[in-house]
């Protein structure tokens, strides 16, 4: 059959959590950057052995999160929600 000959063929989805809780900002505990839950999701198709494709979005919800500081001046915002599409076509 063709499932057989290709593998695992049609769509797949998936779907992540990353929860970080609130840290220190800083070496001297000054201040605390707050949680965050941030939530990504990921649609492929694999339509045949040659072809397959993959749409990921990450950060669905547009939760404002930062990836860390140098001090409370210096505060490192992480991305909005974005997408990445993928397409591998293999001759």
């Amino acid at each position: 059959s063709e499932v057989e000959k290709y593998g695992k063929m049609g769509l797949s989805l998936a779907l992540g959590i990353n929860h970080v809780g609130a840290r220190p900002g800083d070496n001297s505990n000054s201040f605390d950057l707050p949680s965050y839950t941030l939530l990504d999701a990921t649609v492929a198709y694999q339509a045949s052995e040659n072809f397959s494709a993959r749409l990921r979005v990450e950060n669905l919800t547009n939760e404002r999160w930062f990836s860390g500081a140098f001090h409370s001046q210096s505060i490192f915002p992480g991305y909005g929600s974005r997408a990445v599409l993928a397409v591998d076509y293999q001759l």
